[in-house]
This record gives C-alpha cells, structure tokens and sequence, in this order.
C-alpha cells in the first residue's frame, strides 16, 4: 500500500524586531513615574542630590530601563511645582466645609530656626497641612499669633472654600492671648496641660535618683548585661517628655532585681553610691509611689495625643481623675490642689459643652454650676425656637433622643447627631462641630521631629517660595503615609 503525506503550507515565523526586546517609555508613563519618584522624595526628605547619584540610577535601572530620573534642577523646580498643585487639589478635595485650626511653633536644636506651623482638622478626622510661618527674626507675641490665625482663615477660604471655627493650641501665655485675641473658639492642648500637671506634683529629688541610678547602668557593657540576663532596655527620662519620667521608674522598678546582681559583682565597679540607693527600700518605695501617682496622669497624656480624641473625651478623663484624687485619702493637699488647677486649665465652655452634648456622656460629670454654664451657652448659641426645643428634648431626653437612647446603646456621635440633623439641624450642626474639635495639638508635634530636614544647612540655597512649597508638601504628604500618621 502507498501512503501519500501531503505537505501543508508552512505558516512563516514572524520574525522579532531587535526593537521589541527593548523597553520603552512614552511620555505619559514618564510624566507618572516622575511624579511618583518626585512625592518620594518630598514625602521623605531624600536630598535632591541623591537623583543624580550613579548608585540611584543604578538602582533604577533594573526595575526599568528605560526610565531616565529627571534632573536635581527639575525636581527642585518643575516637579515640585506639579506635586504642590496635585497635593492643593487633593486637600481641596478631601476637606467639608467647616474645620478646626491646629497652631504650634517648633524651634530647631540649635534654635536658630523657629516656625509657627498651621493645619486643619476637618469635621470627618482629615488633617490638611495648611501653612508654615517663620519667627527666627521676629516674637511670637499674642497679636503676631492672632494674625497667624486670621491669614490662616483667609487661606482656609480662598484656598479650600473651608471655614474655620476653632482653633487648638497649647498653654503658652502666648497662645492664650491669642485666644483672646481672635473671634473664634479656642481650646488648649490637654497633652499639654497633662505635661504641665506632671511637672507641678513629681517629686524632683526622686527623680534625680532614678536618673543616677539609670545612667550608670546605661553603660553599653552594663545595659548588655541587664538584657542577656532577661532584663529590659533602660529608659531615662527626657526634660521635656514627662511621661517619661513615669517610664524610667518602671524601668528602675522591673530591673531592679538584675541591677542588684550586677552590682554585686566586683568586675562591674558599680558606684557605691548607686548600690546603696538598690537597696534602699525607703527610695524604692518612693519610685513605686511616683509611678502609682503617674499613671493615670499619662494615660490622659497619651490618650489626648491620639488623633481621634475630642474635647468630649479629655474632659471626661480629665472630671474622672479630678475626682479620684479629691476623694482619695492617699493624696495630699498640694496634689489635690495641683491636679484641681491643671482640670480646670483643660477645660473651658467648649470642652464642657461638647461633654454635655456627647450621646454616651451627656455631662454626667458635670458638677450643678458647669451645667448651668452649657446650658447658658447653647441657648446663646442657637436663635431659633426649633433649635431651642431641640435642646430641651436633648435635656428632658424627649422624643427622638429617648428612641435614640432605647434603640442603641454607645452611638457612635457621628451617627447619632446624624439622625438628629433632619429634626433640629442646627442643634445636631452646632453638636457635630463641638464634638470635632480635638483633643490636643499632637497631630502638629507627630512631624515636628523631622523638621530639620526640611529646614536644613544643607538647604541653604532654597528660596523662600520653594522652601514654603516644600514644607507644605513635605507635611501633607506624611500626613498620608499610614506608617506615621498615628505615632507620636
């Protein structure tokens, strides 16, 4: 048998261009990862140098080869101009229409730099950087303050079509005239007061033991020993960070027993003066004292700093420690007297109005006379009859808030003031905007630390203009970055 094979047609091979195998970029993919590149940079202060620098490009080249970085000049220049106008419209975006004021001045560490900085927080928890200004050649005075905040209202609006309604700063005597100065609500940093309330009641003698003590043992060879041994780092306090002061007792306290094992070894040359406060069970009693009489003061501290906490929660921290130290016999009078000082520093009408308005606290804590004292304000506040029943049936705990009351138990004030708008609008408006207001100035101090970088000997040459642009990019752009905004 003869078998034919009939022979298809061969398809031809397409043959690939060498072009193919190389890559390319057009213009719009180019003009994106410039500005990726450019928001990197910005974000996290990387000197402009680093883009010319071989082991940058070296570094880019495998990830695409194609992409050619700009230049030191445009970066510093045409990029920082895009970047600047994308984070203004950004904000614009993410802003409503009312907002609290944030206002802080940060001096460098050799204190030949000194700015007052600016920032909005909305009604919904955005926080928008809005403006830096610089005070190395001229006073923070109240009046230079208060013109800070009045341009910062002209920004706000021009800028962000935002109103700003309050404004947040700390205890400086400064900053409180300010306050008197301007015809806006003005609230003090709790963090801060908390700060001050440490500082008054401490007991310096003891802390200036604990701080002997820890220094000799943070000796690298001593601290080494401590940990291989199952101890924890050594904390010393911090001048200016009185929680701090709290920490380092507790890390005297929690080491103590390994700190006693290796001063008994005679290799180690502990001071005798250092040995004899270890075992000093007077001295030790007074560490464990202090860090009783700290923690609840640093738990405001702390508590204030986080970037959700209003004035309704400080308030009820700040009663609810007031309190505990009045009716408590283990506190003597100059604390008592202290802690009643610092409590009523950290409050003001606002504070105590938005307390009284709060869904889950309702002014519980509120002595006869600081209810009286809310109710005074918000009737002046509202100038309608049906804002004022409202505030009568929110008081009286009448129609829609004892349905809200029985339905839900710990509302969230959002949700709750939202489901009152459509009855008395301008009591849930005036209610929303209280209860905003935050706690503290820290979302300001949270960056504060870095500063530096912008502000840098290094950066000399930067004009006016584009050190400004900078800043406000630098700042709205770690107000983004997840892996920063909540630390502090």
């Amino acid at each position: 048998m003869e078998i034919k094979i009939t022979a298809g047609k061969r398809r031809k091979k397409k043959t690939k261009n060498l072009s193919s195998f190389v890559d390319k970029m057009n213009q719009k993919e180019k003009e994106e990862a410039n500005i990726s590149l450019a928001k990197f940079f910005f974000g996290c202060n990387i000197p402009f140098s680093v883009v010319e620098s071989d082991h940058f490009k070296n570094f880019l080249k495998p990830l695409r080869p194609a992409y050619n970085p700009p230049t030191r000049k445009t970066l510093s220049s045409t990029l920082l101009d895009k970047v600047h106008e994308h984070v203004l419209i950004n904000n614009k975006n993410s802003l409503k229409k009312s907002a609290t004021l944030l206002i802080d001045g940060w001096k460098n560490s050799s204190n030949n730099t000194n700015n007052v900085v600016t920032m909005l927080q909305t009604l919904n928890g955005e926080s928008v950087f809005l403006e830096s200004y610089d005070f190395s050649t001229a006073k923070e005075t109240g009046e230079a303050l208060a013109e800070v905040c009045n341009n910062a209202l002209e920004t706000a609006k021009s800028a962000y079509n935002c109103e700003i309604y309050a404004v947040v700063s700390d205890n400086a005597s400064n900053m409180v005239k300010m306050g008197r100065l301007i015809n806006l609500w003005h609230s003090t940093c709790s963090s801060h007061t908390g700060n001050l309330l440490v500082k008054d009641i401490v007991d310096h003698d003891v802390m200036k033991t604990v701080t002997l003590v820890l220094k000799e043992f943070k000796h690298t060879t001593l601290e080494n020993m401590i940990l291989q041994r199952g101890g924890l780092k050594i904390v010393v306090p911090v001048e200016t960070g009185w929680c701090s002061h709290r920490d380092s007792c507790d890390s005297l306290l929690k080491n103590l027993r390994i700190m006693k094992q290796v001063a008994a070894e005679e290799h180690t040359k502990i001071k005798a003066e250092v040995t004899c406060y270890l075992y000093n069970e007077e001295f030790i009693e007074s560490v464990k004292a202090t860090v009783a009489l700290l923690d609840p003061i640093c738990k405001i501290i702390n508590t204030c700093q986080n970037k959700s906490t209003s004035i309704a929660d400080s308030t009820e921290e700040w009663l609810k420690l007031n309190n505990q130290v009045k009716e408590s016999e283990s506190y003597n009078d100059k604390i008592k007297r202290c802690v009643k000082s610092r409590t009523n520093m950290a409050l003001n009408i606002y504070s105590l109005a938005a307390n009284y308005l709060h869904p889950n606290y309702r002014g519980n804590l509120l002595s006869k006379e600081q209810k009286q004292m809310v109710q005074d304000f918000l009737i002046n506040s509202l100038d309608s009859e049906e804002s004022l029943d409202g505030l009568n049936a929110f008081i009286r705990n009448e129609g829609i808030f004892d349905t809200l009351k029985k339905k839900a138990q710990n509302i969230s004030v959002s949700t709750f003031w939202g489901l009152v708008e459509t009855k008395y609008e301008a009591l849930s408006t005036l209610a929303q905007k209280l209860l905003s207001i935050p706690a503290s100035s820290a979302q300001l101090e949270r960056l504060f630390s870095n500063w530096s970088f912008v502000h840098s000997d290094l950066r000399n040459r930067l004009t006016k203009e584009k050190s400004s642009k900078l800043v406000s990019v630098y700042y709205s752009l770690k107000l983004k970055d997840s892996n920063v905004s909540d630390q502090y």
